[in-house]
């Protein structure tokens, strides 16, 4: 299989690309800087130098050409969720995406695989949230997440949208909460009896793998681990760093619960998140 990645450099695609290369597939990347893109990636990835959201559609097909799949993992939040990476990320999920689904169905792709949030739903409190529970539409993020799922499910193509719980492992946000809490720095925020439902990055690319082979298409799927509660995901955070558990800031709000169910995701997939959520030494 030949495959188009845009987000290539990203930590997802890091974990992804060698397992591609590795079972013999064909990498494509679309990427701003070929030379550093060469210096993360290796040898063995063809780079095709671009911007998505400035690329014209006709160089976007040229560059697709001969690919099987197209895998979109590009977003602008690196830096954090500022309202500049927001609104880039937006772009790169409604315009980004909409240039991407037109030069794949004008061409020999097949196969289209979007990265979405589950962090998006509404809160549902205790309650178990599947793929048909619905996406908060409220503030920033979820509108945008709606419109995006919405522009791939009217594809022709044969898609997954796979949406991922909060990332850990290296060079995810985790970095900095374990910072934080080898500062002192980091609370609880709110009664920190939220769930919250996590993966790690080398599992969320094991569930890009697997959908790429698969036979099913056509499907949203909760791609996270067993859901935690967050105050419990610090304390035992805090706990393999051999550091002070975090104090509790009872002022603050308590962020939304959303409680995770992968159980699709396995059974449509075969797939299983293998990895721990806690840094491994």
């Amino acid at each position: 299989m030949r495959v188009f990645i845009v987000g290539a450099t990203g930590v997802i695609a890091r974990n992804l690309i060698p397992m591609l290369l590795a079972r013999g597939d064909r990498v494509t990347a679309l990427v701003r800087s070929p030379d550093r893109a060469r210096s993360i990636l290796g040898p063995h990835v063809d780079l095709i130098e671009g911007d998505l959201l400035t690329i014209d559609d006709e160089q976007l097909l040229g560059a697709m050409n001969g690919c099987d799949a197209v895998v979109h993992l590009a977003t602008a939040l690196g830096s954090g969720l500022s309202s500049e990476a927001l609104d880039a990320t937006a772009a790169l999920r409604i315009a980004g995406t909409t240039k991407l689904l037109r030069a794949a169905a004008q061409g020999s792709v097949r196969r289209y695989v979007q990265q979405s949030i589950a962090f998006a739903y509404i809160d549902r409190g205790e309650d178990w949230i599947e793929e048909d529970t619905p996406i908060d539409t409220e503030g920033r993020i979820g509108p945008v997440i709606a419109e995006m799922e919405s522009l791939v499910e009217e594809s022709p193509l044969e898609w997954f949208i796979l949406r991922g719980g909060v990332f850990v492992g290296p060079d995810t946000f985790q970095d900095t909460t374990v910072t934080r809490l080898r500062g002192g720095e980091e609370r609880v925020p709110g009664s920190g009896e939220q769930w919250t439902s996590f993966i790690h990055v080398a599992d969320y690319a094991d569930a890009v793998a697997a959908a790429l082979q698969s036979s099913a298409s056509r499907a949203v799927l909760n791609v996270t681990a067993e859901p935690i509660r967050y105050r419990d995901y610090l304390a035992c955070l805090a706990e393999s760093l051999e550091v002070a558990p975090p104090l509790p800031e009872p002022g603050a709000p308590t962020p939304r619960s959303y409680r995770c169910s992968n159980a699709a995701a396995s059974a449509l997939l075969g797939w299983t998140p293998s990895r721990p959520i806690w840094p491994v030494a």
